[in-house]
């Protein structure tokens, strides 16, 4: 049974799609799927993709250029599995991931951590958040408090039904759109689990 969807937002990413592409084709675990959004780029990130097709399976889709946020929201729109998560197309994520969160299950939100690294990929810092679960309100606290970098889209695994019951919609044509709907996110889940676990690259691009 497919359980998680991968959604990767395309736009002018031709040097790091590949990269990102591999992260999740080789992932340990066998059973989920993955979404792409190209958000009308012009470059050759279409091209690329059309070649891993030929060899994986990949849903793909191809709309006007709208900006990422209405991308995410076009995507989340296509997904019919019980969990989702976001990967922007110049990261990568540990090709354990979804084997770790596998053994989760019953939640809203599923909070793990990230490392941050420079356009040259060597190491910067980890991107930490506290370890918890319960009910979402507590955690934002203990987020803020901690000082902890948590706004971000990815680094998340999201419940598709409390998502779509709750009728979360990313801000189209927002700066940092992601700062109007991730802490709102987690106030309203009930059942949050955030665990010590490094699953996410986020790379640090021009």
């Amino acid at each position: 049974m497919i359980k998680v969807s991968i959604i990767v937002p395309i736009y002018n990413v031709e040097k790091y799609i590949e990269r990102c592409l591999d992260s999740l084709v080789n992932q340990t675990l066998d059973s989920y799927e993955i979404i792409l959004v190209n958000d009308g780029s012009p470059d050759n990130s279409e091209k690329i993709i059309k070649k891993y097709q030929k060899k994986y399976k990949i849903e793909y889709h191809k709309k006007e250029n709208t900006g990422v946020s209405d991308t995410r929201n076009y995507a989340i729109e296509k997904v019919e599995t019980d969990y989702f998560l976001f990967v922007d197309a110049d990261d990568y994520i540990s090709l354990d991931l979804l084997e770790t969160i596998d053994k989760y299950d019953n939640y809203d939100v599923l909070s793990f951590n990230a490392i941050k690294l420079n356009q040259k990929q060597e190491y910067v810092s980890n991107m930490n958040k506290t370890k918890y679960q319960g009910n979402g309100e507590l955690y934002f606290t203990k987020l803020v408090k901690n000082k902890c970098e948590f706004t971000v889209p990815w680094g998340y695994i999201y419940n598709t039904n409390y998502f779509k019951k709750h009728h979360f919609k990313y801000p189209k044509g927002k700066i940092l759109e992601d700062y109007y709907l991730t802490p709102q996110i987690i106030i309203e889940c009930k059942r949050l689990i955030s665990i010590d676990y490094h699953g996410y690259y986020y790379c640090i691009t021009d």
